[in-house]
């Protein structure tokens, strides 16, 4: 089971709410500015939208290769309903960010209770303006690790209680290992 029957679903959807509240008006407060990395990623995205046959394979190698693809592959559908805009790029770091905190919420109430998910939450949704800065931002290389390794986790403990989600937790485990070095240190630690 991947979490128990008290997890704060209420509380949760509250958070989740503040989180994109505070992220749209971060991503709205920073509409001018630009990074080189985003504008990889906005035009890998347009180029898929007006049909052009880039694969991934033949795509410019940069840096995070895995995360910028699969950034720009979140954006074509967000390209299609806002249209090419950087703020509209800017919504799939939203989508991470609000996955990882109900996976992060998930895995500390699986751990230590009820108290310590909502703690937790709010911690990751008052986040500092460092790690705002950063999720607020399409790098595909930060904070979209996090859901990988959190779900890694849960699918670990759910595996090891029901000798269940085993090929889910090889699944997650890959791709928070191959996203950033961070998240090998993650793995490293539920392996042990």
């Amino acid at each position: 089971m991947l979490h128990r029957a008290d997890f704060p679903y209420r509380a949760a959807a509250g958070l989740l709410l503040l989180a994109a509240v505070l992220r749209l008006g971060t991503t709205l407060s920073r509409v001018d500015e630009q990074n080189p990395e985003e504008l990889y990623r906005g035009a890998l995205a347009q180029a898929w939208v007006e049909g052009a046959p880039v694969w991934p394979g033949e795509a410019p190698q940069v840096e995070h290769l895995r995360g910028s693809l699969l950034v720009s592959a979140l954006a074509v559908p967000l390209f299609a309903a806002l249209g090419p805009t950087t703020f509209a790029l800017r919504q799939s770091g939203l989508i991470f960010h609000l996955a990882g905190l109900l996976l992060f919420m998930l895995l500390s109430h699986r751990l230590f209770g009820r108290r310590a998910a909502l703690l937790a939450g709010a911690l990751f949704v008052l986040a500092p303006p460092a790690l705002a800065k950063i999720a607020s931002l399409s790098y595909g290389d930060h904070m979209e690790s996090v859901p990988f390794v959190c779900a890694a986790a849960l699918a670990v403990y759910a595996w090891l209680e029901e000798r269940r989600s085993a090929l889910l937790a090889g699944l997650a485990l890959g791709l928070a290992m191959s996203w950033h070095a961070q998240a090998r240190l993650a793995a490293l630690v539920l392996l042990a």
